[in-house]
């Protein structure tokens, strides 16, 4: 006899335990998935929690926190006060106890004080799926130099979120800093499959490349890095240590050069939650100078006013938010607010700087000159001031009055060729062409040169109106180097002043043709007139005597076409 098959009709208590299984199993995938700004459910969430063990928790304790802003002082302090109130509470609600841990942590390392780590820690034993709270921990102990520790709590929040870019970069930078290179290398490489634009992933795959001897593989790295990040310059030390490896010195010199202290960066959304936690004048600050570096004028700008508005005497919150309000369009106002901070701090030649070139593209030249004096006066060395004033007055046609601005400009940025070149322009246009071409062959002959410093000199050689100053065979060989990197339409039509300048004027008809196609396709409609006006010299056996088109050299005009 066959049993009668048992009601499939569920009962209230089991339809509720089903969704509460089902709506905690979609959380958790979720979690998997990123990040969830709070601790997600597992399987058998709903059911009651267990009671808080009180002894189990470490003791917490409030810092010294006088001397932070009053603003800041009164957040922790009431973060610690609902952490205390909420432990003592006769039956502590475990999850509001954890976010209550969590937030004095978070706010204690934000704030750059001690004592962070015992409520992080508590609030990881009470919401132990948070990825917060272990990620906050590996914080805590990078920056203490603990990086066994560090790597450890990495690691637990790589497993809570899997695919989270951060938290896998940071456990392998913490495994390569207690030299465990094997385990660090396959975390970097699959973060970069994923997300090939992570620069700090970059930079410490360069490094490992580096100690193991493998020159090419770290160049390949560090200069991924600088592409992601030019500002960067931290990395130019290890590059050109690995080029100096690889043989090239020219590279390695260069490198040298450019190296500074600024590390590779990362998109980081819990550390920056750290710092938009941060309440007070100088947090807004911070945060307000990030947000202009990442491109948000708008948020920079809203956060330095009220900077402003609690300390109007600022001069570095006036200047930014000038600077703020140019990228926003507001010309006039970011002229107000750096004048504000030039009468704040009148020693800073930086802001007079910038103050100028708001005043020159709010086309108040007089007044944008006097700012650009005022910071090469205050700063001599400041060589973008120098070279700021120095453009001002060619494009005002006063090539004699800004040549030696551009002379200490070009000594204090030797390897800014745009520089070199506009003071080529204004000698040019004062006829002072032997001046012209000694200035740019002695650059030359101090590899890596700048490819228009090559090209300016390569035009001067073949094309000068002064005889003494021409060298056709001298200009060729430049030019032929330069079309061999550049193989564009300037680098050919300069290569056909120089054949032209030989005698050989088949080869420049068709270096000039070349030329000339490019330029056509690049719609280069104000260039082609000059470039068929040589055509046509070329047909008739001349050489050319225009080195460059007449826009390019009309005061104000840049290399650049």
């Amino acid at each position: 006899m066959i049993a009668p098959a048992r009601s499939r009709r569920l009962t209230r208590r089991q339809w509720a335990a089903g969704l509460a299984v089902a709506l905690a199993l979609g959380l958790a995938g979720l979690a998997r998935a990123g990040r969830l700004p709070v601790p997600s459910l597992s399987p058998g969430a709903w059911l009651p929690e267990p009671a808080v063990d009180r002894d189990a928790l470490e003791a917490i304790s409030l810092p010294d926190v006088s001397l932070l802003d009053p603003l800041a002082r009164k957040q922790v302090e009431a973060a610690y006060q609902r952490a205390v109130d909420l432990r003592e509470a006769p039956s502590p609600d475990r999850q509001a106890l954890g976010a209550a841990f969590g937030e004095l942590g978070a706010l204690l390392l934000a704030y750059d004080q001690p004592g962070a780590a015992a409520p992080l820690a508590n609030a990881e034993a009470l919401a132990p799926s948070d990825v917060r709270w272990p990620y906050y921990l590996g914080r805590v102990a990078r920056l203490a130099g603990d990086f066994e520790t560090a790597a450890a709590a990495y690691a637990r929040a790589m497993a809570l979120a899997p695919g989270d870019v951060p938290a896998r970069v940071r456990t392998a930078q913490m495994r390569y800093e207690l030299g465990r290179i094997d385990a660090a290398v396959p975390l970097l490489e699959a973060v970069l499959a994923d997300a090939p634009r992570t620069a700090l992933a970059h930079e410490l795959l360069g490094q490992i490349a580096l100690d193991r001897g493998d020159a090419a593989a770290a160049i390949r790295h560090f200069e991924a890095t600088l592409a992601l990040q030019p500002d960067a310059s931290a990395v130019h030390g290890p590059l050109a240590e690995a080029y100096r490896k690889a043989g090239q010195a020219d590279r390695h010199q260069a490198h040298l050069e450019q190296l500074g202290t600024v590390r590779p960066t990362i998109d980081d959304p819990l550390e920056t939650a750290l710092e938009q936690s941060k309440v007070g004048p100088s947090a807004w600050l911070a945060q307000a100078d990030l947000a202009l570096r990442n491109g948000n004028p708008v948020a920079a700008a809203s956060l330095y006013e009220k900077v402003v508005r609690d300390d109007p005497d600022s001069a570095r919150a006036h200047r930014n938010l000038g600077v703020a309000r140019g990228q926003l369009g507001d010309l006039d106002g970011a002229v107000r607010d750096l004048q504000a901070a030039a009468r704040l701090d009148p020693a800073d030649g930086g802001v007079h700087q910038v103050l100028g070139e708001h005043l020159a593209q709010a086309g108040r030249a007089a007044e944008a000159e006097a700012a650009y004096r005022e910071a090469v006066a205050r700063e001599p060395a400041n060589g973008a001031a120098q070279l700021a004033l120095a453009e001002l007055l060619r494009a005002g046609d006063r090539c004699d009055e800004a040549l030696p601005f551009y002379a200490t400009a070009v000594a204090l940025l030797p390897t800014d060729g745009v520089a070199r070149v506009q003071q080529t322009f204004c000698l040019v246009r004062l006829g002072r062409y032997a001046a012209a071409r000694d200035d740019l062959a002695a650059a030359v002959a101090n590899p890596p040169a700048d490819p228009d410093v090559v090209d300016a000199l390569a035009r001067l050689l073949a094309a000068a109106p002064d005889d003494a100053v021409r060298d056709g065979r001298g200009a060729v060989e430049l030019a032929l180097a330069l079309e061999r990197k550049r193989q564009s339409a300037d680098a050919r039509e300069t290569l056909a002043m120089a054949y032209a300048e030989v005698g050989d004027f088949e080869t420049a008809i068709r270096w000039q043709t070349e030329a000339i196609r490019l330029a056509t396709a690049e719609h280069q409609t104000a260039w082609l007139e000059t470039l068929n006006a040589n055509l046509a010299r070329y047909r008739q056996g001349e050489p050319a005597r225009t080195l460059w088109p007449p826009y390019v050299l009309a005061p104000g005009a840049t290399p650049q076409r």
